[in-house]
């Protein structure tokens, strides 16, 4: 019996001393429990802060420390399910505000584009994200650039100033000054072109439409004109002052002519003081008796002058008549007979006429082509009558000398 009490008090002893070391062991696990819990605690309360941070939550106030100590296990529960419904939320609005970003870096057609990846990954999500503000700031200078060259150039090409604000704000009225000085200038444009028409027409240039591809061909063409009239208004004006010249040369002259006349017609009076002595001398009829002496190349004498064909040369076309510069015709005045030149001259028309019975018949008209000094050759006509030798020839009085009969007659003669 001795035996066994000692064995149970050496059990009981063993048991406790087993007991005393699970106790403490257990004690410092307890400890570890609660400064890992505490820990955790922390972490979570952390966590919950830094998810409320600009998020517009305030999950940290309720998961605080003390509310979620291990005396408040029981707790838990009704707590740490808002946990994760954040950060779900939280990566809902950061896969969002990945796409917008890749549908930004889209937009502005960045050269590399951006996936939603890169900005979800924590690892890439700062260099995605610098790569969209840097193709986004390039945008922005390039409309900057682009709105500053269109107001430079607006300003420049048509003088208009642009509101920068408006153009940014997108206001469609912002150009309207630009609007208005095109129109202004296309206005200008259409009034210089049909001026520039009507100069082109006062000039007699034909000129088309003035086109920005032909403008300057059109324009050349009106200066080129415009060179000639000046040129040819210099030199009738060079003319003109000439002719002041010659006026005034000739009125000079005038002017001492009408001294001479005035010298002279005393001299006509002495003259025809001794041409009276000189008609009672000779018996000729006194002045105004109507017995006047005919002029050199007068109607009257062209009117007695006749004339015969002597030569008619069908082979080259010309006739000779017997009438030339020298020939000359009489005027009976009193008792005396005075011989007249009617001046044969080139050009002068003559009619062909031919003697049948008491009556003469019309054979041709031609035209005196050269004159000797007793003779003269005129062409025959293509539609003339059979011209003989002996055939009468009279001057047309009625009808004026043709200045080219001339040169004609001479082609005549070299056929």
């Amino acid at each position: 019996m001795k035996i066994v009490n000692i064995l149970l008090s050496i059990l009981i002893l063993l048991l406790s001393a087993a007991a005393a070391t699970f106790s403490y062991f257990l004690f410092e696990k307890r400890s570890q429990f609660v400064t890992g819990w505490a820990k955790m605690a922390s972490t979570i309360n952390e966590s919950a802060a830094a998810l409320d941070k600009g998020s517009g939550t305030k999950l940290a106030e309720k998961l605080t420390k003390q509310t979620m100590a291990h005396e408040n296990y029981d707790k838990l529960d009704s707590l740490l399910p808002e946990l994760p419904k954040l950060s779900k939320q939280i990566i809902i609005e950061r896969d969002a505000l990945a796409d917008a970003l890749t549908r930004i870096s889209s937009a502005i057609r960045m050269k590399n584009r951006i996936p939603g990846d890169r900005l979800c990954n924590l690892n890439t999500y700062n260099a995605a994200k610098n790569d969209v503000v840097s193709g986004v700031n390039d945008v922005v200078n390039r409309r900057d650039r682009t709105y500053n060259n269109v107001i430079s150039a607006v300003r420049s090409a048509v003088g208009a100033q642009i509101d920068r604000n408006k153009l940014l704000a997108g206001d469609a009225s912002a150009l309207n000054p630009m609007k208005n000085e095109v129109s202004k200038i296309r206005s200008r444009s259409a009034y210089y072109e049909r001026s520039l028409n009507e100069i082109a027409r006062n000039f007699r240039v034909r000129n088309g439409r003035f086109t920005d591809q032909n403008y300057a061909k059109e324009i050349a063409k009106i200066k080129s004109a415009i060179t000639v009239y000046q040129r040819n208004n210099t030199k009738l004006a060079s003319d003109l002052n000439k002719a002041k010249r010659d006026i005034a040369s000739r009125d000079r002259t005038i002017a001492s002519l009408r001294g001479n006349i005035k010298k002279l017609t005393g001299d006509v009076a002495d003259r025809d003081s001794q041409i009276v002595s000189f008609q009672r001398a000779f018996g000729l009829p006194a002045s105004g008796s109507g017995a006047t002496p005919w002029l050199p190349g007068s109607v009257e004498s062209r009117r007695k002058l006749e004339g015969k064909v002597v030569s008619v040369n069908n082979k080259y076309g010309y006739i000779a008549i017997n009438i030339g510069k020298y020939t000359v015709v009489e005027q009976n005045i009193g008792n005396r007979t005075i011989e007249i030149n009617p001046n044969v001259e080139p050009g002068m028309p003559l009619l062909i006429t031919r003697k049948s019975g008491s009556s003469s018949d019309f054979i041709s008209r031609v035209l005196i082509a050269q004159v000797g000094e007793t003779s003269s050759i005129a062409n025959i006509p293509t539609d003339a009558k059979n011209i003989k030798v002996g055939d009468t020839v009279t001057i047309a009085i009625d009808e004026k000398p043709v200045q080219d009969a001339a040169p004609a007659a001479k082609t005549a003669k070299r056929k």
